[in-house]
């Protein structure tokens, strides 16, 4: 459905709850928590945000978007769009000085994180098929 255009980020988080609720089974809490889509905010690839009371999360939700794209636009294997993933952030301990909190602190930690959670999950390499 995402890769249709079926479900996307850009449409009412109430119709596009309903759909995972009832056609895939999802939480309603982590539908209404979605932060991104990926790659280019219409992949197939979800990032949701599980954390329950951490403090400076919305401080840093761009940049950990930002990792998440371009993450799932260069997988750790062949540098090769992601398909079918989904990130969960269950947890969360940003440092109080908010000078460690910004993008250049963030990103490539993020980055390192996700990549390390696609090779630790089996990643496999699908091959393409041409019809002619």
């Amino acid at each position: 459905m995402i890769e249709r255009g079926d479900l996307s980020e850009r449409m009412d988080p109430k119709e596009r709850t309903k759909i995972l609720v009832e056609q895939f089974d999802w939480d309603k809490n982590d539908t209404l928590k979605i932060w991104s889509f990926g790659p280019e905010n219409m992949g197939a690839n979800i990032l949701v945000d599980q954390v329950k009371q951490a403090q400076y999360m919305n401080e840093v939700k761009d940049s950990v978007c930002s990792a998440f794209l371009s993450v799932t636009r260069n997988g750790v294997l062949a540098e090769e769009n992601l398909r079918g993933v989904r990130f969960n952030i269950i947890d969360s301990n940003l440092h109080t000085d908010s000078v460690h909190r910004n993008a250049p602190q963030i990103i490539p930690c993020t980055k390192r994180l996700f990549n390390g959670l696609e090779i630790a999950s089996a990643p496999t390499l699908l091959e393409p098929i041409f019809m002619v």
